[in-house]
């Protein structure tokens, strides 16, 4: 299903089987790494143009931020049934952690660089069969630990 649109963050799908389940998963640590890897990568190159330099950087950081919002909301859907597990519990507090300071990093990328691009929403008013979104999920999950 549509998890994300336009500007909006939905609760996102997670496989029923546990192999495809944990594969998915492991995708959304690789996309973080990779993003980790291009904000890396766009530091060390010398562009002859601040201004370039200052929208490749904030771009960078941006896709980074907001992969690492992707992945715990990933995280924390995929183990959302069973926060009844103590180790989950532990886990499913260092993925709330890392969704509130990605938001938190996100939002301050935005305040310093103007030309940051538009931010996403937490509300998933134009998709997903909750309108709370990611955020109501998130909320839910942090009232059970």
């Amino acid at each position: 299903g549509m998890w994300t649109r336009d500007e909006y963050i939905a609760v996102p799908p997670s496989p029923k089987d546990e192999a495809a389940r944990q594969r998915f998963l492991e995708e959304k640590d690789q996309s973080v790494r990779m993003w980790t890897e291009i904000v890396a990568l766009a530091k060390e190159i010398q562009f002859p143009d601040t201004t370039v330099k200052e929208y490749v950087l904030t771009s960078s950081e941006y896709g980074l931020d907001l992969y690492r919002i992707y992945r715990a909301g990933f995280q924390l859907a995929a183990m959302e049934p069973n926060l009844a597990n103590p180790q989950n519990k532990a886990k499913a507090a260092d993925f709330i952690r890392e969704y509130d300071q990605a938001w938190s990093d996100l939002h301050k990328l935005k305040q310093d660089h103007p030309s940051c691009a538009s931010l996403y929403t937490d509300k998933a008013r134009r998709c997903g069969k909750d309108p709370k979104g990611i955020c109501g999920m998130v909320d839910a999950i942090r009232k059970q630990l």
